[in-house]
């Protein structure tokens, strides 16, 4: 007696593919299959790292730079764009004046204590602290605030309106003057409370950031 071959199954899973009929949305796509090169990638889906950048698309400007790629040859360093430079002077006219007031309206104690210096750069590394912490928290990179905001509020504004000449002098004056124990408490007071304030700053930028 011969045996009946087993009868062939039928269903959707075994009928071949119809090249003309397009994919099904809903069906994930085959791992082992080549992507197709003349349909656009999705744009809901993440780049793959592992495949180069395409030379011919422009370089999208609100993502910021890769810090492992070459500065462009063409553009000067930051030290050195009139732009840059341009903020930097301009806070640095607004720091100055700033510096010089506070000094007028605290004047060294009795004693001769410099008590306006030692305020001005302490209050100057509290905002810097704040300021710097602020500008990595909540300004995107690349942004034109990201690029002028540091020249000018830091470099330039609190740059100015901070002293390190001042500070050396007026403690150089107290050790001329034989007093050993102010200049002491000047440059502890002056150090320790500075990287306290800097500290404080940020805390706080962090606080009013969450």
């Amino acid at each position: 007696m011969r045996s009946e071959p087993p009868p062939r199954p039928v269903g959707p899973a075994h009928l071949p593919e119809r090249a003309d009929l397009p994919a099904d949305a809903d069906l994930p796509a085959d791992p082992d299959l080549p992507a197709d090169p003349d349909l656009p990638a999705d744009p809901d889906l993440p780049a793959d790292p592992d495949l180069p950048a395409d030379p011919d698309l422009p370089a999208d400007p609100d993502l910021p730079a890769d810090p492992g790629l070459p500065a462009d040859p063409g553009l000067p360093p930051l030290h050195r764009q009139p732009r840059v430079l341009l903020a930097v002077a301009l806070g640095g006219a607004v720091g100055a004046p700033l510096r010089y007031a506070v000094g007028l309206a605290v004047p060294p104690s009795g004693s001769g204590f410099p008590v306006g210096t030692l305020l001005v750069n302490l209050v100057g590394c509290l905002l810097l602290g704040g300021l710097l912490e602020a500008l990595a928290l909540r300004v995107r990179p690349g942004t034109s605030l990201a690029r002028y905001a540091r020249p000018f509020a830091g470099s330039g504004l609190l740059g100015a309106f901070t002293t390190y000449s001042t500070f050396a002098v007026e403690t150089d004056r107290l050790l001329a003057q034989g007093r050993g124990w102010p200049a002491l408490a000047y440059v502890l007071a002056s150090l320790l409370g500075g990287l306290l304030a800097a500290a404080a700053g940020v805390a706080t930028a962090r606080r009013t950031a969450s």
